[in-house]
């Protein structure tokens, strides 16, 4: 004799079934103000585009990139802004946003026609400070809270000055940090791979920027930069921002401790 279905058991066999379970994921970008905006841009497009709902939490956004902006575009936006040389303010964040599961690290300043023998200890010293120092400082706090879940992926943007010596301007800071950033990389990547954490870097060319704006006033720079290019070019923001998506991607699952050279071929002259 059949038996009366359970009201718990009916309501469940009628709901509707996913093919899939449904995600929820928080990304979260860093950037610096002069070039965060152009960085983001192409991101936030492809994101706006896709039909399903997405949480987008945004750290140190530059001024021009207002919360109306991005909710026009279709993005529930969470921002918030960051001293990264300040350790006590990273932490603040992370434990604000415990559930970060990618970290981009783009915040970066130059110095440029700085000779080494008459540099200053503060010019020496703020490029550090920002390119290295407040790098580790988020990949330390958040990277943490990543190895507690087991998973997470942290992107770093490095520079191919980090491989060759940039002329002919001089920067020995700069080249310094961001060596120094591709090997933080690879030391990370080989501690945090075991508990599920990859981090990788890319490291670009001269990107069109507003901190590589002042090439165009002078000739002679120009010259060297892209004459020293096989593309005979320097890049655009949004090929940085396709790189990057893909190290932070499912497609880059096999990759930690890597440095992607995206510089027009520059390092092989």
């Amino acid at each position: 004799m059949a038996q009366p279905m359970p009201a718990t058991i009916k309501t469940v066999l009628d709901s509707p079934w996913r093919a899939e379970p449904e995600v929820f994921s928080e990304l979260s970008l860093r950037g610096a103000a002069e070039n965060c905006l152009s960085l983001l841009a192409p991101m936030l497009r492809e994101l706006s585009e896709q039909q399903d709902d997405r949480w987008l939490t945004l750290i140190a956004p530059p001024a021009s990139l207002t919360q109306s902006w991005l909710r026009e575009a279709g993005l529930n936006v969470t921002s918030d802004r960051l001293e990264v040389t300040d350790s006590a303010d990273v932490e603040r964040l992370a434990d604000r946003y415990p559930q970060v599961d990618l970290l981009v690290n783009n915040a970066g300043i130059a110095r440029s026609n700085e000779p080494a023998e008459t540099m200053s200890d503060e010019t020496w010293n703020i490029v550090i400070d920002v390119n290295l120092n407040g790098l580790f400082w988020c990949c330390r706090s958040f990277g943490a809270r990543m190895l507690e879940r087991g998973a997470g992926a942290i992107v770093n943007v490095g520079s191919m000055s980090g491989f060759v010596v940039n002329r002919p301007q001089e920067q020995a800071q700069y080249n310094a940090s961001k060596a120094a950033v591709h090997q933080l990389t690879r030391s990370l990547a080989a501690e945090w791979a075991p508990r599920g954490v990859r981090v990788n870097a890319v490291a670009p060319t001269y990107i069109e920027t507003e901190m590589t704006r002042y090439v165009y006033d002078d000739p002679e720079l120009m010259r060297h930069w892209i004459g020293g290019t096989p593309q005979g070019r320097m890049g655009r923001p949004d090929e940085i921002a396709s790189v990057i998506l893909f190290l932070a991607s499912d497609a880059a699952s096999l990759m930690t401790g890597s440095i992607v050279l995206a510089d027009g071929g520059y390092t092989c002259w």
